[in-house]
């Protein structure tokens, strides 16, 4: 199950980005709670991501006379649904495109996690998580993995494999079960065996939703 988001900036509050992302965190922090309930009475867990991105949209009501539908059309709108479909390969509950981070007012706990080129875009988005509502819930282990994955994402991107391997061990030691530092353990190891080009970007193709 997941959720997508995408910024309007028709409507002029100034703080689209840091609203999306207070909704967010807040739907994340009440799922917990509603999922806390669920277990207690024996039934599964409910999970979702949410992708955001910031840009302009075209808003308004398609369809016919019979069947009218509200909806929004761009390529910010195609980005936001991308980097929801990416929270379940990266193990990450909230995704941010680089734009939105850019149009943060306050401050947030957020780490990078890829550059990647999504399915009918050419240009790289850098995508980066947010961590308030999982600091929230699991306390002092979501800070403390942040200056060891911060020096793995450095090695990996200068293609030191077998230090960048370490450091994401590191980050898995404190936080076992952080979807990032997997998903780059096995990139480290495949990169390590199959080298990429010399004109190698640090780029992910994102070849499906």
């Amino acid at each position: 199950m997941g959720s997508e988001m995408c910024i309007r900036d028709s409507i002029a509050t100034g703080r689209h980005a840091d609203d999306a992302l207070a909704t967010a965190t807040d739907m994340k922090l009440a799922l917990a709670a509603l999922n806390i309930r669920r277990t207690t009475r024996g039934q599964q867990a409910i999970d979702i991501g949410i992708g955001l991105a910031t840009g302009e949209v075209l808003s308004g009501s398609i369809g016919s006379e019979k069947r009218m539908e509200y909806t929004v059309i761009g390529d910010s709108v195609n980005l936001a649904s991308r980097m929801e479909g990416a929270t379940k390969h990266y193990g990450a509950g909230i995704l941010l495109s680089e734009t939105t981070v850019a149009s943060l007012k306050d401050e947030y706990l957020l780490r990078p996690v890829d550059l990647i080129r999504v399915k009918g875009r050419e240009t790289p988005v850098e995508m980066f998580e947010a961590l308030d509502h999982a600091a929230e819930l699991e306390g002092d282990p979501v800070r403390a993995m942040l200056d060891p994955y911060q020096r793995a994402i450095k090695e990996f991107r200068a293609r030191n494999w077998p230090t960048a391997r370490t450091a994401f061990q590191q980050v898995l030691d404190v936080r076992p079960g952080d979807g990032p530092a997997k998903v780059y353990l096995s990139r480290c190891g495949y990169y390590q065996e199959t080298p990429p080009p010399d004109d190698w970007d640090g780029v992910w193709q994102m070849s499906e939703k």
